[in-house]
């Protein structure tokens, strides 16, 4: 009985350990495109594109590492907030049964957040790197598609939290 509740418990861990490493390794290339850009990047970059793509105000280049400032916080937060998440309210009322499974999805929310999060700053720091170097003319528009990724992991398990009582 002791030797299958600690596989159970491994298995837990490994679904938590890859999405975790994952996220943690968007965070440091994150940085690293931010540091390398100091370095490499002309004194004058775009800060800030209009809707459709095209950079329209430029700042100097250190403030690329506002964006990874910006990450690392959100980062740390979306770690730290489901600490504690049997205080959170649901969409179902919390019963024995479904207590686990509501939380088990709403830390998942978390982790996807987060990941796709560190994704979105990790894109537009290259994308204003490509810019920069006159690799890009803008970011295109298809970088409104990942900001719509932010939703996708929330209205999926949302759902799914709704069709579990």
């Amino acid at each position: 009985m002791l030797e299958e509740n600690k596989k159970v418990i491994s298995v837990k861990n490994y679904k938590r350990v890859i999405p975790e490493f994952v996220a943690v390794t968007l965070l440091v290339i994150l940085w690293g495109v931010s540091i390398w850009a100091y370095f490499n990047l002309p004194q004058s970059i775009p800060v800030h594109f209009n809707f459709k793509g095209n950079a329209d105000r430029y700042g100097s280049k250190s403030n690329l590492f506002i964006l990874a400032i910006i990450a690392t916080i959100i980062y740390v937060g979306l770690t730290l907030l489901p600490r504690n998440l049997s205080r959170f309210n649901f969409p179902n009322t919390k019963t024995k049964e479904n207590t686990a499974d509501q939380i088990a999805m709403a830390a998942n929310v978390f982790m996807y957040l987060k990941i796709i999060v560190l994704f979105i700053f990790l894109v537009l720091n290259l994308l204003t790197c490509f810019v920069s170097l006159k690799l890009a003319e803008g970011i295109g528009g298809w970088f409104y598609l990942l900001l719509a990724m932010l939703f996708i992991p929330t209205i999926v398990i949302v759902r799914k939290a709704i069709k579990t009582k």
